[in-house]
């Protein structure tokens, strides 16, 4: 596609020059995949910094969610659960996480992640906190 429609010093390049560029790019972590497609990465909007103190912060947001729910909270509500602690429309890209449970597993030092039954992960504050 970028070879036929791209711009124009892109479509002058082999195919090969082509796939070496987007590799970069992702080794970059300029672009990143979701499911099959390949996208401008969520991480160029956010300084490290900045980013790593929103991470700190909203981890904090979601251990007071789960220190409220003592029972667990099923990942796939988490979202939402934070959306309302936040006030505005939660997406972990925001964050550089394709997977709300890529994000929770950075974060597993104070929340883990239990199955239950075969394919309902839940997720809960960790006890030593």
């Amino acid at each position: 596609m970028i070879k036929h429609k791209g711009w124009e010093s892109l479509t002058k390049l082999s195919l090969g020059k082509l796939c070496q560029l987007v590799q970069k790019a992702i080794d970059d972590k300029v672009l990143q995949y979701s499911k099959t497609l390949l996208l401008l990465s969520e991480n160029l909007l956010f300084n490290q910094k900045c980013q790593q103190r929103s991470i700190q912060e909203l981890k904090q947001v979601i251990l007071n969610i789960l220190l409220n729910k003592p029972e667990g909270l099923c990942l796939s509500q988490l979202p939402l659960f934070i959306s309302q602690e936040l006030g505005y429309q939660f997406k972990q890209q925001d964050y550089g996480f394709i997977k709300v449970k890529e994000l929770i597993e950075n974060i597993d030092d104070v929340i883990e992640i239990r199955l239950q039954d075969k394919n309902h992960p839940f997720i809960y504050a960790k006890k030593e906190i």
